[in-house]
């Protein structure tokens, strides 16, 4: 299993805590910064990936989402492109904001879910409890809902790419080419979307 934490603060003990914790003390991969990232997400595919939302100091000091190292991350890397390698992988917004604004906009832009991380000082021990097993839960936590989903995600993902490298070779028009391209990939997004209660 390939894990890839996305985290500016991840060699101050988050990436030991996730290995030991959600892991089995299964070593992950660490990318402290967006340029780190944006290379490891070319290399290789991973199976989940963990992503913080702010990056260093800039980040803290506005209010504008769309400038946070972990948007940008997983806008301009990760799902802008339906080819690129880590497309289909879930990612879990790993996070110390509690802005409800925060989260929605990251679930807008691909994130899968997200799980808030506590400062020890500022824990809430109930809250604190839920939130970790919520996460943790062999069965059905956050982590284990996520690599299922990203194991059914990928199989789609690789067929889909199949048909296109096909497709791309063997038709022709130009214009039919892109509309079976563009059929693949709607049918991808409305086979993993998420539905209300209401639909």
């Amino acid at each position: 299993m390939r894990i890839l934490l996305i985290d500016d603060e991840a060699a101050n003990g988050w990436k030991e805590v996730l290995e030991k914790i959600l892991f089995n003390n299964e070593e992950i991969n660490v990318a402290l910064d967006i340029s780190s990232a944006k290379i490891k997400l070319e290399e290789s595919k991973y199976n989940l990936i963990i992503l913080d939302l702010r990056f260093g100091e800039s980040d803290h000091n506005t209010i504008d989402i769309t400038t946070y190292g972990g948007y940008r991350v997983l806008k301009e890397f990760i799902r802008n492109d339906f080819y690129n390698l880590n497309y289909s992988t879930p990612v879990l917004l790993f996070t110390a904001s509690n802005k409800v604004w925060n989260i929605f906009d990251m679930m807008e832009v691909g994130a899968d879910d997200y799980y808030i991380k506590e400062h020890p000082d500022f824990a809430d021990t109930d809250f604190s409890k839920k939130n970790y097993l919520r996460l943790k839960d062999d069965k059905i936590g956050v982590v284990t809902k996520l690599l299922k989903l990203g194991e059914e995600r990928n199989k789609v993902w690789q067929l889909i790419n199949e048909i296109s490298k096909l497709t791309n070779k063997n038709i022709a028009n130009n214009n039919i080419r892109e509309r079976i391209n563009d059929k693949l990939k709607l049918a991808y997004g409305l086979l993993f979307r998420k539905t209300t209660k209401h639909e």
